[in-house]
């Protein structure tokens, strides 16, 4: 569940190379998961995050091998590598599922972790600053202000709250929309969001590391 910033001002954050996520402020508090990027207080790595958004923009695969550590981990079992992630995808075949995945994660902001040699940043801020005291496979986040909670998965279904950033529960029941995602938001209102409108901590990520005095993405997983 990936998102896309509509509104002018992250709009034209994504044409100048920032990678920020949505514009629009967020209040912080114990419901909400605001936005978060500190790869712009590294120059390297803002930089090398520069080049990787053009080489997914022309879907320059040789650049991207570039970019990639040629060990990358695609799983949490074994395997892996540069080969494994273009298979994994699809995208040999064509398929632009990496090229957008990777678009959304390199926009979504992140954080670093770890120190010296372990010093990682991870993208998106969702999975990089979920709370730990929330259940990551029961919520989601919402990305941006003013996500629209409606009666039913439909973009004409009546509305019936609007959230701004916030962590919503995800309520299991029989129906099921892949462009739709049923939730409960903090004042108890379910409700159904566009997919696109959410994030879930447990989705794809990207982890980068700088080695041998360069950056390289070194994981593209998902899941726990």
């Amino acid at each position: 569940m990936a998102c896309a910033p509509s509104d002018p001002a992250a709009m034209d954050a994504r044409a100048t190379d920032t990678a920020a996520p949505a514009a629009a402020p967020c209040q912080p508090g114990p419901e909400r998961l605001c936005p978060v990027d500190e790869g712009t207080a590294d120059a390297e790595f803002a930089a090398y995050r520069t080049a990787l958004l053009q080489a997914v923009a022309a879907k320059d695969l040789e650049a991207l091998r570039g970019m990639v550590d040629p060990a990358i981990r695609t799983s949490f079992g074994g395997g892996g590598g540069f080969k494994a992630l273009l298979d994994q995808w699809e995208t040999g075949s064509g398929s632009a599922a990496l090229w957008e995945e990777l678009e959304a994660i390199l926009r979504g902001g992140g954080a670093f972790r770890g120190e010296g040699d372990n010093r990682m940043f991870w993208a998106p801020y969702v999975y990089a600053s979920w709370p730990e005291d929330v259940d990551a496979f029961e919520h989601v986040a919402a990305m941006g202000s003013g996500v629209v909670v409606r009666e039913r998965p439909d973009p004409e279904g009546a509305e019936v709250a609007r959230v701004d950033f916030e962590i919503l529960e995800l309520v299991r029941r029989e129906e099921e929309s892949e462009t739709w995602v049923r939730v409960r938001t903090q004042a108890g209102v379910e409700g159904w969001v566009a997919s696109g409108d959410v994030r879930s901590p447990i989705g794809y990520r990207a982890g980068f590391n700088r080695k041998g005095g360069v950056w390289r993405m070194t994981a593209l997983v998902a899941g726990d």
